[in-house]
């Protein structure tokens, strides 16, 4: 199991504008109120109208696909649905380690 302050780490060293820059995504957000930071048209799957929402927490919600989660969650989602992928992708991208590995019963 991995520890909450591994993806307390993620959350504070990976805000949003860099990891979407990161994966390559460009998109126009537009601002919402306190707790929201930005809607736009969702990355995960095709739409006409925006439904993608991107919280300061770090947090974000479809109501187009349903998909939600936290900004490790998005990664996770968006490079295929693999834990492992997403882990290498922040230790690549923005020098967080792995998680320890989980200790055997």
């Amino acid at each position: 199991m991995v520890s909450r302050e591994y993806f307390l780490e993620i959350r504070e060293k990976a805000p949003w504008k860099k990891v979407l820059k990161k994966l390559g995504i460009t998109i126009k957000m537009r601002r919402m109120g306190p707790r929201g930071i930005g809607v736009s048209k969702c990355p995960l799957h095709q739409e006409r109208n925006p439904s993608f929402i991107y919280y300061k927490d770090g947090g974000f919600n479809c109501f187009g696909c349903g998909a939600d989660g936290d900004i490790f969650d998005f990664v996770r989602i968006r490079l295929g649905g693999n834990y492992s992928v997403a882990f290498r992708f922040f230790r690549k991208n923005f020098k967080i380690p792995l998680p320890p590995p989980r200790k055997k019963l």
